[in-house]
């Protein structure tokens, strides 16, 4: 999705074949739907099989609302079942203690991007201690923000970093150090682009890259995202 922008920038010469990369990107969002199960959330494989995986359904919905945005072709009404399976199994879900507020501050944010914001929870998100976690916050602000609420996300992601290592026993294990840093860096692009945060968290990861990449794919992934977002 950030692939034309971020060569564009940095080596023009290296990805000339734009084509190549909408037909990729196309291909990885047909593929994305195979993973569709009954429900409208998103499993392992292709098929359907199985229970729906609740992070990797909002993950996927983020990255096919941000490819529809971009002009790629998402069906309306795989989007919407997906879209249902956020809302009634990640946002709209009983407060106990075994909820996920990390992963529903996430589906809050998502929700928000597809013109949806589910501000009551994201209210009563805000009152919880979980609010003060990097990650938490800056999907909160992202909500509010597209909601139309700019003033509120700014105050909610406030001046602070997030720091540069995650407490122990935070939210869910595919949010790592760099995942938060990139997460962090794209709620500042959206709600307060002008913050001097924006160059630390551009610096910091790219200190935090290892040959040429970060550790995984999903941060990949996520770092990729941001600074194509930097880079527009």
């Amino acid at each position: 999705l950030r692939l034309k922008e971020l060569s564009r920038l940095v080596d023009p010469e290296r990805f000339t074949d734009e084509a190549f990369v909408d037909r990729a990107v196309q291909s990885g969002i047909n593929r994305l739907l195979a993973m569709q199960t009954y429900e409208g959330g998103l499993t392992f494989w292709p098929g359907g099989g199985g229970p729906a995986y609740p992070y990797g359904s909002v993950y996927a919905a983020q990255c096919l609302l941000e490819a529809e945005a971009a002009g790629y072709t998402v069906p309306p009404g795989c989007r919407d079942a997906l879209l249902g399976y956020l809302r009634k199994r990640v946002v709209d879900v009983a407060d106990s203690r075994t909820v996920d507020r990390e992963l529903q501050a996430y589906g809050c944010a998502v929700l928000a991007l597809a013109g949806d914001p589910p501000l009551g929870v994201v209210q009563r998100l805000l009152r919880t201690p979980e609010a003060d976690r990097g990650v938490v916050r800056a999907n909160l602000a992202r909500a509010l923000a597209r909601a139309g609420k700019r003033a509120e996300a700014i105050a909610v992601l406030g001046p602070e970093l997030p720091a540069v290592a995650r407490p122990a026993g935070a939210a869910g294990p595919m949010i790592s150090e760099t995942g938060e840093t990139a997460i962090a860096l794209d709620a500042y692009l959206e709600v307060d682009p002008e913050s001097p945060a924006v160059p630390v968290l551009v610096q910091r990861l790219n200190d935090s890259m290892r040959d040429e990449r970060w550790p995984t794919t999903h941060d990949n992934a996520l770092a990729l995202l941001a600074l194509g977002k930097y880079a527009q």
